[in-house]
């Protein structure tokens, strides 16, 4: 027979953990609800095809025609692998910026994808591929992205596939940043952010004992209100507020004014809302009005280590192969942002200030 009293206090902690999920934060780090948790009871660690890229978006190509609201988002159930851009485009978040819901979705499917094959290679080793980019012979794209798992006496766990596989997915975005410099997007201030949000998310989702869409519908929603998704309009209105700032549309072309380097150790959200730009005093006024959510900006802490076994690089390795050879590693990022954010200050010193 049930006890009222205990009903009651089990409602009660249930309503307390809710309310606390969706409490303001100041920064995201990969911890796990339960880093005992055994892979009994886990639905999407088993065995999946490589997820297709659902292409969105674009601040310099689809600008404001790209803002969805919360509603979009929460209308639109996950699909996994889904090449489809529906419920995908961006919201502005008052604590984490302008948020690409496209690269979210991407980068959590990735995420389950690389911790799957992690999975399947542990504890002996072995390579997967994520195949070529393809499309542009002029840079790295015709380059094949092959995974290394090393050998390891670690006996897996569900928390450490999961991060492995979120750090290996940011790192296939992160390649894909590098690689398509001279492209209109590179580095867009978006973009870090939200690729690394698309790998929190999915670590979240494989540690759910829901299914894997469910629990991408369930933590995708959290975090955006935790961040402060604004309107439709306003996340237009913010668009409008950065064009000719952020980047510039004209009949010769689109091409980005500014670029988020800061994609390692740490990822900073640009806030448009607390951008000062000459000249636009008053309509930045305006549009904090519009913003109610939070103001403290909320970073991400990129996954380098796990909290048992220490630094994540001792389990994998990314390789871009062309023809055989090697021609970029994934412990190479840091040195090759740091030439391509040289090269971008010399035409303009604070092209990578917000």
């Amino acid at each position: 027979m049930s006890n009222p009293l205990l009903d009651a206090l089990e409602l009660a902690r249930y309503l307390l953990g809710q309310i606390s999920s969706l409490l303001p934060i100041s920064e995201i780090h990969f911890v796990a609800p339960d880093p005992n948790v055994d892979f009994t009871g886990l639905p999407s660690f088993g065995h999946v095809s490589r997820p297709s890229v659902r292409w969105c978006c674009s601040l310099t190509m689809q600008g404001k025609r790209s803002a969805i609201s919360l509603s979009d988002v929460r209308g639109t159930d996950h699909v996994y692998g889904s090449g489809s851009t529906s419920g995908s485009g961006y919201v502005y978040t008052s604590a984490g910026g302008l948020v690409d819901v496209g690269h979210v979705r991407d980068n959590a499917d990735m995420t389950r994808y690389c911790a799957s094959q992690v999975l399947q290679n542990w504890p002996m080793g072995g390579t997967f591929s994520l195949g070529a980019e393809g499309f542009d012979p002029a840079s790295n794209y015709d380059a094949e992205r092959i995974i290394t798992v090393k050998p390891s006496t670690i006996t897996a766990t569900p928390e450490l596939m999961a991060l492995i596989g979120a750090r290996i997915a940011y790192d296939v975005a992160v390649f894909h940043e590098i690689n398509t410099w001279d492209d209109s997007s590179s580095f867009s201030p978006e973009d870090n952010y939200s690729n690394l949000l698309g790998t929190y998310i999915g670590f979240l989702a494989l540690l759910s004992t829901d299914d894997y869409n469910t629990a991408v519908n369930e933590q995708l929603t959290k975090l955006l209100i935790v961040l402060g998704a604004a309107p439709r309009d306003v996340t237009r209105d913010v668009i409008d507020y950065v064009e000719d700032h952020w980047f510039r549309v004209s009949i010769t072309g689109v091409a980005l004014k500014r670029r988020h380097f800061d994609a390692l150790v740490e990822v900073p959200p640009w806030q448009a809302t607390e951008t000062q730009i000459p000249g636009l005093g008053s309509e930045l006024t305006k549009l904090k009005a519009k913003v109610t959510g939070p103001s403290q900006p909320v970073r991400i802490t990129v996954p380098d280590t796990h909290s048992v076994f220490g630094d994540l690089s001792q389990f994998y390795e990314l390789n871009l192969v062309d023809g055989g050879t090697t021609v970029l590693k994934n412990s190479d990022f840091g040195s090759h942002i740091a030439g391509l954010r040289a090269t971008a200050k010399q035409g303009d010193p604070n092209v990578d200030q917000p």
